[in-house]
């Protein structure tokens, strides 16, 4: 068992990089403002086996929510 105060902090790391997760496969279908700033090589991204060519540019329906979900408390 994880005590309920260290579980809070992990719990908070990853609902940050979730959120960074999220940010990330939005700029790789969008602006790939990562890979304009070197911080991504471009065929990192575009040479991936899981990136799509056909979703480049394409906002999700808001009904199906982010890319990853953070899971709601029971």
């Amino acid at each position: 068992m994880i005590p309920r105060d260290q579980w809070q902090v992990i719990e908070a790391g990853l609902v940050q990089r979730l959120a960074a997760l999220n940010l990330f496969i939005d700029d790789c279908y969008h602006d790939q403002r990562a890979v304009s700033a070197g911080v991504v090589p471009a065929d990192l991204v575009s040479g991936s086996p899981n990136f799509r060519r056909e979703c480049v540019g394409v906002d999700p329906p808001a009904a199906s929510g982010p890319h990853l979900r953070q899971r709601p408390h029971p």
